[in-house]
């Protein structure tokens, strides 16, 4: 384990030294930009500083907001759900050794790298963005519901490719949707809050999967509550629909 911790730090600390060096600070130091484009960059971010407006923290009281906080909390806590105990799930399902079980375990990441590529650029073209976060969402859910049916094998390896597609798709296309909702001033308060309910379902869902594991003996019951959670993130996606668009650019597709 210390040496897959090693593994896993070291190359993120040594990239994000070289990225220190290798990214520009300015328009004028990007050797790939063409002179056209660095003017409009610094005609751009000249008119962005003009034109800034303060923050609307009143922002805060729209259900928009909360409601896109819950969906991207429900979404990452199935996300963190299945990253800390997939391995433990595989072992289970397949009866691996190690080795084995880390090759597996990457199968179902490959498929959400796979999942959050195509669906983002499927909502960009058609400009659809709730049935793009919906569905995969709930793909998820019936994979991980599935796997724990089919109790081992290929059906539910399989089953677990699926979820790790549907809930890539699910995340890719999520931060479409309440950008275009929200305006200049009340993007940057509400991305914030957002992404702070979001990312604390990385301190509770592995905490509470490890919980229920523990009250239950078996697997069945945290598969079903993380499938319960991309099932009821997918029903949100339909509430947030139906919200008014107060402070969309644009009416919802």
């Amino acid at each position: 384990w210390r040496w897959m911790l090693l593994a896993e730090a070291v190359p993120a600390l040594l990239l994000g030294v070289a990225a220190w060096f290798y990214f520009p600070d300015l328009p004028e130091e990007a050797s790939w930009l063409t002179a056209e484009e660095r003017t409009w960059l610094h005609t751009h971010a000249a008119h962005r500083i003009r034109s800034r407006v303060p923050n609307d923290w009143t922002v805060l009281r729209a259900p928009l907001v909360w409601a896109s906080a819950l969906l991207w909390f429900g979404l990452l806590s199935g996300a963190y759900g299945i990253m800390f105990w997939l391995p433990q799930v595989i072992k289970r399902l397949a009866g691996a050794n190690p080795l084995e079980i880390g090759w597996l375990n990457a199968l179902p990441w490959v498929g959400a790298m796979l999942g959050m590529y195509y669906n983002s650029v499927h909502s960009d073209r058609s400009g659809e963005r709730f049935w793009h976060i919906a569905v995969p969402a709930a793909l998820a859910a019936a994979g991980i519901a599935a796997a724990c049916a089919a109790g081992g094998g290929l059906v539910a390896l399989v089953a677990l490719i699926l979820a790790g597609t549907g809930l890539g798709a699910a995340q890719g296309a999520f931060w479409a949707l309440p950008t275009r909702m929200l305006t200049q001033s009340t993007l940057p308060v509400a991305a914030v809050a957002i992404n702070i309910a979001g990312s604390s379902g990385g301190f509770i869902m592995p905490h509470l999967v490890g919980y229920v594991l523990e009250r239950t003996g078996g697997f069945t019951a945290p598969s079903l509550l993380l499938a319960g959670m991309l099932l009821a993130s997918a029903v949100l996606v339909v509430a947030i629909r139906m919200l008014p668009a107060a402070m969309s650019s644009s009416s919802p597709s």
